[in-house]
């Protein structure tokens, strides 16, 4: 991914934060959006080529879960596999927080 394509990420999330999530102000939207590109972009350096990496969010009591799948390209289409859960990082798993301690 080029540098365009990553601040085309981040406008994106900024979007999504402001639109669906109720971030307060552009800027809080646009400070928490450039932190979890960077959290994704780190998590997939640790992952070799042909690996798909996918994370559902649901709401919980104090805050939001997270559970991540790790699918290798060879198993894209199957019905068989059992995806492999990721423990959730500390950062992504506060989005709400930050935006709402933005305000």
């Amino acid at each position: 991914m080029d540098k365009s394509e990553y601040q085309q990420v981040i406008e994106r999330l900024v979007g999504h934060f402001v639109d669906d999530l109720g971030a307060p102000t552009l800027e809080a939207a646009g400070a928490v959006a450039e932190e979890e590109a960077a959290y994704t972009a780190e998590l997939c350096h640790s992952f070799s080529a042909g690996v798909w990496i996918t994370v559902e969010r649901t709401p919980g009591d104090d805050r939001i879960k997270e559970h991540y799948s790790v699918v290798k390209r060879r198993m894209i289409g199957a019905t068989n596999f059992d995806p492999a859960p990721v423990d959730p990082h500390p950062i992504t798993a506060r989005v709400h927080e930050r935006l709402k301690a933005r305000a």
